[in-house]
C-alpha cells in the first residue's frame, strides 16, 4: 500500500554557543511540515519534526538512517533541513546536529551519504525529494547567513540520483555561496520562495496551470531568490539555488487542486489584501480617567474641543497600551527593539509597526451621542496569518471583534447579490435604498454587506481576536459567499 513519510529538521539554536544560530530555522521547518501535509499528502502522523534539541547527533545518525532504510517500493519520502551544513575532507557532505561540538565537528556531525542517501539507495523507495537550506564558508560569519565551513559538494547527490527512478534534491545555494535569511519574510529566503511555489502561490512555478514540477520549481527558485537577494538584501552578495534530478518523464512534485466550477463560485469579490480588524469601545465622558465633576463638564455638543478633551484624559492609558503592545510583540514574535516601531507623539492616538502587523489606536467623540467618547483600535496584518504564532492575539491588551473586508466591483450589483443569497436559502434583511444585506453564516457569524461603501463587515458575539475571527469566518461557510479565505489577510508584501 502506497504511503508517504517526511522528516523535517530545523536547528535555530545550538548547544554550543560557539556555533552561531540560524535565524528563522524553526519557522522554515514548521512551514515545510505543513507543506508536506497539505500539498504532498503526507499524513500528519507520518511527519517527524525535529527542532533544536530534538535533532541530536544520535537521532540524526540512527533514526534518520532507519526511516530511510525501511521504505517500501510504493512509498514516498521527503526530507527538509534548515541548519548548518558543510563538506569535510574525509567525510563528504555533512549536516550539523543540535549537539555538534565546535572543536570536534566531523565527529559530531552526520554524513548525508551515510544517514540518508545510501539508506535510500538501498531501500526499495523510488520516489523521494530532498530540500536542504544550508551552506558554508566560515564558522564565525555574522549576520543572517546559514554557513559553517566550506561549500557543500554535489557529486554525492549526482551519483546517487543515477540509481533512483524519481529523485530530486534541491539546495538553497551552490557551493561556496551562502544561504541567507531575511527579517522581511521571517524565513530563509530560499525556503520562503520554496513554500510559496509548492503551495501554488507563485505563477512562475506552475506548469500547464496545474503542476509544480522539479524543473518549473527550480527555474522559479533560481530567478526569484537571486532577484530577492540582489534587490532586498544589503549585506548579501549572491545566492544561487541549484538542484539535481533523476526521473523518467516529467517529475511532478505537486498537483494543484482544480478550481471550483463557475456555478459554484463565490458571490463577492473581496479585496482580502486590504482587510483589517477593528475594536470600538465607548465610554461616557464622566467615566473617563481623570474626569473631575467639580472642574470638568460633560460636552453638550460635538466639537473639536470635546475630542481634544477626551484625548487628553485618555492619553496616559493609550501610551501605556502602546508600550504594552511593543513588549508583547517582542516576546511573542521574538523581535528586537529595532524591529518594533512605536509612534505616540500625539495625545490619545498612536501606532505600533512590525513586519507582521500594524496597530493603530485613536480617541474620538461619538457622533451619535456627544456625552460619549470612543476608542477605536485597528489591526492590519502584514504576514500570512497561517504563519502567525497561536498566541498572536495575546499581543493586544484590548480585543478587536470585527473583521472588515473591502469589496471590489460592487456597482449595480445589489439586486443580483440579493437574489443569489436568497437562492441559497439564507435568511436575510435587504435594504434596497441603503444597498445593505444582512445575514448569518452557518455558525452564527453575522455578515453585513454594504454595497454602497464597498465593504463586508463580519462579527460574532463572544468571538474576538484576529485569528479567531479569521477561523470563524472560514469555518462558518464564508467561502460560499466570498471565496476561500486566503493565507494573507492584510497588506500584501511583494517578494519581488
Amino acid at each position: 500500500m502506497s504511503n508517504a513519510y517526511a522528516v523535517v529538521v530545523g536547528i535555530e539554536s545550538y548547544q554550543q554557543s560557539a556555533i552561531p544560530g540560524i535565524n528563522y530555522a524553526h519557522a522554515d521547518a514548521k512551514a515545510m511540515a505543513s507543506v508536506f501535509e497539505e500539498c504532498f499528502g503526507v499524513p500528519v502522523e507520518n511527519i517527524q519534526v525535529w527542532l533544536d534539541s530534538e535533532a541530536t547527533y544520535v537521532r540524526l545518525e540512527n533514526d534518520l538512517k532507519y526511516a530511510a532504510s525501511q521504505l517500501n517500493p510504493d512509498d514516498r519520502f521527503y526530507f527538509f533541513y534548515a541548519g548548518h551544513g558543510f563538506w569535510a575532507t574525509n567525510g563528504g557532505n555533512r549536516l550539523t546536529a543540535w549537539d555538534t561540538h565546535h572543536s570536534h565537528q566531523e565527529a559530531t556531525t552526520v554524513s548525508i551519504d551515510e544517514v540518508l542517501l545510501h539508506p535510500l539507495a538501498e531501500s526499495q523507495c523510488k520516489v523521494c525529494a530532498l530540500f536542504i537550506d544550508a551552506c558554508a564558508t566560515k564558522i564565525a560569519t555574522k549576520g543572517h547567513s546559514r554557513d559553517l565551513l566550506t561549500g557543500m559538494r554535489q557529486e554525492e547527490f549526482e551519483a546517487f540520483s543515477k540509481g533512483a527512478e524519481y529523485m530530486t534534491a534541491f539546495f538553497a545555494c551552490k557551493p561556496t555561496e551562502k544561504s541567507w535569511s531575511s527579517p522581511v519574510v521571517k524565513h530563509g529566503i530560499w525556503t520562503y520562495h520554496l513554500e510559496r511555489a509548492l503551495r501554488g502561490e507563485a505563477a512562475e512555478a506552475i506548469y500547464k496551470d496545474k503542476f509544480i514540477t522539479n524543473t518549473s520549481l527550480q527555474n522559479y527558485l533560481l530567478a526569484s531568490v537571486k532577484k530577492f537577494v540582489r534587490e532586498k538584501m544589503k549585506t548579501a552578495t549572491h545566492q544561487t539555488p541549484y538542484a539535481v534530478f533523476h526521473h523518467t518523464g516529467t517529475a511532478t512534485l505537486v498537483t494543484l487542486p482544480e478550481p471550483p466550477p463557475p456555478s459554484g463560485g463565490a458571490l463577492l469579490e473581496p479585496d482580502f489584501a486590504e482587510a483589517y480588524f477593528v475594536g470600538v469601545k465607548k465610554t461616557g465622558y464622566k467615566w473617563l480617567p481623570g474626569f473631575n465633576k467639580k472642574i470638568h463638564n460633560v460636552p453638550t455638543s460635538n466639537s473639536e474641543r470635546a475630542v481634544d478633551f477626551a484625548r487628553r484624559l485618555l492619553s496616559s492609558q493609550v501610551s501605556e497600551e502602546l508600550q504594552s503592545i511593543v513588549e508583547n510583540a517582542r516576546q511573542i514574535l521574538k523581535l528586537k527593539y529595532r524591529e518594533v516601531k512605536k509612534d505616540d507623539d500625539e495625545a490619545g492616538s498612536g501606532t505600533v509597526d512590525t513586519d507582521a502587523f500594524r496597530f493603530g489606536i485613536d480617541v474620538d467623540q461619538s457622533k451619535d451621542d456627544h456625552t460619549v467618547a470612543v476608542i477605536r483600535r485597528e489591526v492590519r496584518l502584514r504576514e500570512q496569518y497561517a504563519k502567525l504564532p497561536e498566541d498572536f492575539d495575546g499581543i493586544f491588551p484590548e480585543d478587536v471583534d470585527t473583521l472588515v473586508v473591502p469589496l471590489l466591483n460592487t456597482d449595480d450589483a445589489f439586486t443580483e447579490l440579493r437574489d443569489a443569497i436568497e437562492d441559497r436559502d439564507l435568511e436575510m434583511e435587504a435594504d434596497e435604498t441603503e444597498e445593505t444585506i444582512k445575514f448569518q453564516l452557518a455558525n452564527g457569524m453575522n455578515v453585513k454587506i454594504d454595497m454602497k461603501r464597498g465593504r463586508m463587515i463580519l462579527k460574532k458575539a463572544g468571538i474576538a481576536g484576529v485569528l479567531s475571527l479569521i477561523e470563524t469566518f472560514s469555518e462558518g461557510g464564508g467561502a460560499e459567499i466570498a471565496g476561500p479565505t486566503p493565507k494573507l489577510i492584510g497588506k500584501a508584501k511583494s517578494d519581488e
